[in-house]
């Protein structure tokens, strides 16, 4: 079973009193990475890397290629857009997995919260895409794309699907599954390293004939092994997307793929608009599924499909708008029609439909401009129906005459609206998610326009809300626990860091006894792609007191204020007051008259402390006498302790294993820190240089492809290794046998160590042990029984009987007496020649065109048969 980092879940142990606001990752932020895929266009045409920004602050954009080195800087206007264009030799990819140029993945940074796109022109092909911030990026990825199908013409040799990995992070190890062998000859699951800012290009075998389906890399896993980010594009070099009688127009789309943790279950298809002196076919609507057994429904209830992971099930979105609903997380792009030859308008574009899930309030966009056609932009945006009255698009409120709902989930609303060139901004308080396009003389492109990055695989919530990283709750409350995830979970343990029993179940009552800080873990077991997977959650729970204190005092004064209630002197009774966490403590209050008051404090603080506007630094008792309204002197005496953190330790630590330092995993060599409290608040970081060694991979031994293993086989020479390839130090390999200590026996067996394998050679039957030990620091051991129980081999026949030559090469001679029959046997037990002999005394037995072996040699007589073991030789 594997344990998994949540790539988008930030575990941070806060020791903060109250809890705050974690801000859900969306598809804007200030550092980006990006690259560009092969258009099938560009084979004789010239075209653009277009990379587009729009900021709602005034900023300066930086785009980096971080191993040429190449950069370039612009600036974006507030509530405005910029651009530039990427030259091709920093940002094009036109290779083929690790061969060629693979430098061209560019970093791109904000001093100011952005939107970014990018658009892939050339002549008579466009489309463009929205670009995922570093925070919103995932670790494992399934791939969509068009197939490869229909109409090739002069891109025959591009009507690829594809995908472009680009990593973000030194010595990122990519494990790719493809469901479609790759053109770089790869059909099973594979692994490779890249380093940062390294693209690795992806393109189907087969380019696609007219009529088939050949060359689609849907349903392909791209996974980052060690949990590093990792941004992919997915797409086709060129492809149509058409009604073989209707069209066959050709173009390159593209997308950025969504990590699979951001999956949903709830979708709205819209149909895409054209002006009112136009048309274009209907678009087409691609679903893959994530898990097996995946039921998705329409609007009506009815059941559209029903997939396996990696599954996909396209169909012609003929309504304006269609509602979708999945059991399980499924991927939904939209694909553009392609042109007719009798209508020229649009071409093939891919679009992620966003979930409903991933709603987010505000975002900025920017319409493409094509340098080869004038285009004409819409924007389609989904929101609550109860929310249609809060949705604006610059600044104002759609009409509601351009505001429909959605059949089949009167829930949500939808809208259809035709926008200027240039930099738009949408805006619902209750959420949206949008996609825009454009359309013109054979062109066109769509994007998503920005939508939030929750992981919807997991969702921790208390008392149901949301939980990022931590939550206020007070002494003895009572707190109901919830996971939410898309996928149905097969096991879930909640761990709430208190000593007491884990409970099992998706939603779990607590309350916790003491007034501290709770490390709360969930683990959440489950399968995906047929493998067991096991995610691991966590919070942290703030429990703040809820006491029942005592407060006696006097004062000369008529009222008496304490934590800003006025209470009448004199005054006996009991109040509930709300403490600074938050919780409701009792108060047994006793004031009386008096001439003077008396304050006797205790408090503890870290190097510092202030106290009637002086700071103390000396532990100590500190008395201030204050005159106080109505005429009575108060004495306030202060015990304070002064406390300072200490020298931070360092400690080492070595392990053959990933080792556990009071939460903090340390799985490599490398430094790592934490930081502790002492009981006088100082916070103070402590260092572990921790060293990890690596047990070997091997786990068996393994026999030559002709013996059997731990089964029987004739005496012979036989070569053992070792089921690992990954360089052992072969001079740390000690391999020996058990039982084999006599050195004057005859039938003692001879073993010689080759480094990573060893050679046998078995003269007697025999049972035997042979071991192998890795003397590393993590050492291993590792055993095989062989078995030499080969059938026994007669040299003392009834009658006489001379064979030879031994070992021979062309032929062997037999002599013996009223011979029948002479049959050869190899080592398997298998015939390989017989003569009949029919009472001779002598006979050749021609042997060469046998290979080179050992054999049993079979002389049957009317007195009975004799067997000798003979050697051919070549």
């Amino acid at each position: 079973m594997q344990k998994r980092l949540l790539c988008f879940f930030l575990f941070a142990f806060a020791l903060a009193i109250m809890g705050h606001a974690q801000q859900i990752p969306t598809t804007q932020g200030k550092e980006f990475w990006l690259s560009f895929m092969r258009n099938g266009y560009r084979y004789d045409n010239p075209g653009q890397l277009v990379l587009i920004a729009s900021a709602e602050h005034a900023c300066t954009v930086t785009v980096t290629n971080p191993n040429k080195p190449w950069s370039v800087q612009f600036e974006v206007s507030e509530n405005n857009v910029a651009s530039i264009i990427v030259p091709d030799e920093q940002g094009y990819n036109d290779q083929i997995g690790q061969t060629g140029d693979i430098n061209k993945g560019l970093y791109v940074t904000a001093d100011s919260t952005i939107s970014l796109y990018i658009a892939n022109d050339c002549y008579n092909s466009y489309d463009a895409a929205n670009v995922l911030p570093t925070q919103a990026l995932g670790c494992r990825y399934m791939i969509q794309t068009n197939q490869s199908l229909d109409y090739s013409g002069t891109h025959s040799d591009d009507n690829r699907s594809s995908f472009l990995v680009v990593a973000t992070e030194n010595n990122t190890q990519v494990r790719i599954s493809p469901t479609y062998q790759t053109m770089d000859g790869h059909s099973d699951p594979y692994t490779i390293t890249l380093q940062r800012g390294q693209c690795y290009h992806v393109l189907g075998m087969e380019a696609g004939d007219p009529g088939n389906l050949r060359g689609d890399l849907s349903g392909t896993w791209v996974e980052s092994i060690d949990n590093k980010p990792i941004a992919v594009f997915n797409g086709n070099c060129v492809t149509s997307v058409n009604d073989v009688a209707v069209s066959q127009g050709l173009d390159h789309v593209f997308e950025q793929a969504m990590p699979v943790d951001n999956w949903g279950t709830h979708f709205v298809l819209t149909k895409t608009k054209t002006p009112p002196d136009q048309t274009i076919q209907n678009d087409r609507v691609k679903i893959t599924a994530l898990y097996d057994n995946t039921v998705v429904k329409q609007g009506d209830g009815s059941v559209l499909c029903t997939l396996n992971t990696g599954a996909s099930h396209s169909f012609w979105l003929t309504e304006t708008c269609s509602y979708l609903e999945s059991n399980s997380p499924i991927a939904v792009y939209l694909y553009n029609h392609s042109h007719s030859s009798s209508n020229t308008y649009g071409d093939p574009s891919m679009v992620w439909i966003s979930p409903v899930e991933q709603n987010l309030r505000d975002v900025i966009f920017s319409t493409f401009s094509s340098s080869n056609t004038d285009l004409q932009h819409f924007v389609n945006v989904v929101c609550h129906t109860d929310d249609v009255s809060e949705l604006y698009l610059n600044g104002n409120p759609i009409p509601p005459s351009e505001i429909q709902s959605v059949s089949g989930a009167s829930e949500f609303s939808f809208a259809r609206v035709q926008i200027e060139d240039g930099m738009n901004r949408l805006q619902c308080s209750g959420g949206l998610v949008a996609h825009v396009y454009g359309n013109g003389d054979r062109q066109g492109y769509a994007y998503t326009v920005g939508s939030s990055a929750r992981d919807l695989t997991n969702q921790l919530f208390v008392n149901d809300e949301l939980v990022m990283d931590d939550y206020s709750a007070c002494q003895s409350e009572t707190l109901v626990f919830r996971l939410e995830t898309n996928y149905e979970p097969d096991l879930v343990k909640w761990n709430y860091g208190d000593g007491s029993p884990v409970e099992i179940g998706t939603e779990v009552l607590h309350a916790y006894a003491d007034a501290e800080d709770y490390e709360v873990e969930v683990t959440v077991d489950h399968v995906v792609n047929g493998e067991p997977r096991t995610d691991t959650l966590g919070m942290i729970i703030h429990v703040n007191p809820k006491v029942e204190l005592t407060c006696v005092e006097s004062t000369c004064s008529p009222v008496y204020v304490f934590q800003g209630i006025v209470f009448p002197v004199p005054f006996f009774g009991d109040t509930i007051i709300t403490n600074a966490g938050g919780c409701e403590s009792i108060y047994h209050m006793d004031i009386t008259e008096g001439s003077s008051q008396s304050f006797l404090l205790y408090d503890t603080a870290c190097l510092e402390y202030e106290w009637f506007d002086t700071v103390r630094y000396v532990s100590g008792t500190y008395i201030v006498v204050l005159n106080q309204p109505g005429g009575c002197d108060s004495l306030f005496i202060l015990n304070l302790t002064i406390g300072k953190p200490p020298e931070n330790p360092v400690r080492y630590k070595y392990s053959c294993a990933p080792y556990d330092w009071d939460g903090v995993l340390c799985e490599a060599t490398d430094v790592y820190h934490h930081q502790y409290e002492t009981e006088d608040y100082c916070v103070y970081d402590s260092v572990l240089y921790f060293t990890r060694y690596y047990e070997p991979s091997f786990e068996k031994i393994v026999g030559s492809n002709y013996v059997a293993v731990a089964t029987n086989f004739w005496p012979g020479e036989y070569v053992y290794h070792l089921d690992d390839n990954t360089g052992l130090d072969a001079e740390r390999l000690v391999w020996w046998l058990d039982d084999n200590d006599d050195p004057d026996d005859p039938y003692r067996w001879v073993i010689k160590p080759l480094g990573t394998s060893c050679a046998i050679i078995a003269y007697s039957q025999a049972s035997k042990t042979l071991h192998v030990k890795y003397n590393g620091e993590c050492p291993k051991e590792r055993e095989l029984v062989i078995n030499c129980t080969g059938y026994a081999v007669g040299e003392q026949g009834i009658l006489p009987l001379e064979v030879y030559p031994n070992p021979a090469k062309d032929e062997l001679i037999v002599k013996g007496c009223e011979m029948e029959e002479v049959v050869l046997y190899n080592l398997l037990g298998q015939q390989v020649k017989s003569l009949a002999v029919q009472g001779g005394t002598e006979v050749k037995v021609h042997i060469g065109d046998l290979p080179q072996a050992l054999y049993l040699l079979e002389i049957r007589t009317k007195y009975g048969n004799n067997t000798r073991l003979v050697s051919v030789i070549n």
